[in-house]
């Protein structure tokens, strides 16, 4: 009924995705906060974590640079973890769960 290949994350494209998306939300913020003030608490406390990431042009392209990378790991590990996880034990679920249905 249902592939197994289904189920599992190819992690590059989570960690494509989930970088590309974290480094548009730091861009974006840090043009709010440079031209509105809106999300100047959000850059100022994620600036102490990004080196260099501030409210100005420079600082947005850096933010973003070093938010990609670090959600672009973080994915990666998350989907390797979850194949792995789910190759030790969700193989063994879905035995046990299509067994108890017949």
């Amino acid at each position: 009924m249902n592939n197994n290949n289904n189920t599992r994350m190819h992690p590059l494209s989570f960690a494509l995705s989930l970088g590309v998306f974290w480094a548009l939300v730091l861009f974006i913020a840090g043009i709010f906060a440079m031209y509105t003030g809106f999300a100047q608490g959000f850059v100022s406390t994620l600036g102490s974590l990004y080196a260099y990431y501030k409210p100005n042009w420079a600082g947005c392209f850096i933010g973003a640079i070093w938010g990609f990378i670090d959600l672009f790991v973080a994915g990666y590990a998350v989907a390797w973890l979850y194949n792995y996880f789910y190759a030790k034990v969700g193989t063994t679920s879905t035995a046990e769960t299509s067994t108890a249905r017949a």
